[in-house]
């Protein structure tokens, strides 16, 4: 009986891989469903939206330096990938330029435990500039992992397949983070975790499933002619990118976009530092919202693949980005009347603002992605990538322009600037055209 319960269950897992991607492209499909979910799971320990921030806070309550967080999260890696893109431009990208990167990086992430343990009481400022350095560190070297994973991904798999494994990979890694966050909540409420020592579990955990996750990762075979060129002077490389840029208006369009939609993270930091130091909520809420943030990517993750074979990758950006604006609406709000509130409602009117920032964050990551990678022409991919990626490094300037203005002035101030910028950027993707051919 055993057996054919096992054997039922084995077909009906076959049965559905078998209707998200053709069986040729099955293995590489779940090595990279499988990197995508235990990433997720892990980067939701150190959550950088909640976690990261609340952590600089205990080091200092400079607004600034909190929104460096985002700066490093966001800016710094996107910057190295032009870069890295010119480095492989003659070069047949292999398994190894994704995976040698990704184990750098991932191994990086534990020297913040020992950067916290020995300095974070004595000396927290130089503990939060070391944190920071590791951060930026572990992004520049996930970046240059990330221009061969996304050629990697694309080489591997079509358009239908690649929005149902991001849309699919949402929902597990949310599904699993949901457990993190409550995980989260319990290690920074316990007392007898003192700090720093409960946020350095939480990194341990962290780079404990890295390690699960760049060994999974590793299992993608990718066959290709190794029709090795010459890489391109880059004399001839910049030039080369200023006339893609000219003549291709989808993508010119798609940067611009996307520059204003990511001004977002002008408040993105301080969301959290404002649900602690404005409404006063206590530790355990850091949990709490980190567990938000994550259903609210699980609630928009079915909704990608299906919008975008039925409507277009477009309505994926265009849902994303009204959820931006609607995020500082809500925050005003709670900032002139949440302290009439009681703690619960409190409580679950921002719990809700990071249900929503978790679904906006999700849906512009893969709507965006994916539009960038159905207009790249195959040969240029790379190219494309490392561009849209290094232009938008651009919104390293945000988190820092949001903690100038919250110092200069209040926090209406900062949510007015963020919502005035997300209607620009929600207007703007009503001009963009759709690329894909829909399934009807």
């Amino acid at each position: 009986m055993a057996s054919k319960t096992h054997s039922s269950a084995g077909l009906a897992l076959t049965g559905a891989l078998d209707r998200l991607v053709e069986p040729p492209l099955r293995r590489n499909f779940l090595a990279f469903l499988g990197d995508y979910v235990i990433w997720g799971v892990g980067i939701a320990f150190v959550n950088p939206s909640t976690v990261l921030p609340a952590l600089v806070r205990q080091l200092t309550d400079s607004p600034p330096v909190i929104g460096l967080v985002e700066t490093v999260r966001s800016g710094v890696w996107f910057l190295p990938q032009l870069f890295v893109a010119w480095l492989l431009s003659g070069t047949v990208i292999r398994r190894r330029h994704m995976v040698i990167p990704f184990i750098i990086s991932r191994s990086s992430m534990l020297l913040i435990v020992v950067v916290l343990l020995l300095l974070a009481r004595t000396q927290p400022l130089t503990a939060a500039g070391l944190l920071l350095a590791c951060l930026a560190f572990y992004f520049i070297m996930d970046a240059s992992g990330s221009v061969p994973w996304f050629d990697l991904l694309s080489h591997s798999l079509p358009p239908h397949g690649r929005t149902r494994l991001m849309g699919l990979g949402q929902f597990l890694s949310g599904g699993l983070g949901i457990g993190v966050g409550v995980a989260v909540a319990a290690i920074l409420a316990d007392t007898r975790l003192p700090f720093p020592v409960n946020y350095s579990l939480l990194f341990i955990l962290a780079c404990s499933l890295f390690a699960v996750e760049v060994f999974v990762v590793s299992r993608v075979r990718v066959s290709r002619p190794a029709d090795r060129r010459d890489r391109i002077p880059l004399a001839e490389f910049v030039p080369r990118l200023l006339g893609i840029f000219r003549r291709d208006l989808r993508f010119r369009r798609l940067l611009l976009v996307r520059l204003v939609v990511g001004a977002s993270g002008l408040s993105t930091p301080f969301y959290i530092i404002c649900a602690l130091d404005r409404l006063g909520m206590g530790a355990a809420s850091v949990g709490i919202f980190t567990a938000a943030q994550i259903a609210g990517g699980i609630a928009g993750a079915p909704f990608i693949a299906l919008l975008a074979e039925r409507r277009g990758v477009t309505s994926v950006i265009r849902i994303g980005a009204s959820f931006a604006l609607i995020l500082p609406i809500i925050a005003i709000s709670m900032v002139t009347a949440g302290l009439s509130l009681s703690h619960d409602l409190r409580i679950a009117v921002f719990g809700l603002l990071f249900v929503l920032n978790g679904a906006m964050a999700n849906m512009t990551a893969a709507g965006f992605t994916n539009y960038m990678l159905d207009i790249a022409p195959a040969e240029q991919r790379p190219t494309y990538v490392g561009f849209a990626n290094t232009f938008n490094g651009l919104i390293l300037f945000f988190p820092i322009v949001g903690g100038w203005i919250l110092g200069d002035s209040s926090w209406v101030a900062l949510f007015a600037v963020t919502a005035a910028a997300a209607l620009v950027g929600l207007v703007g993707t009503l001009r963009m055209s759709e690329p894909r051919q829909l399934r009807r």
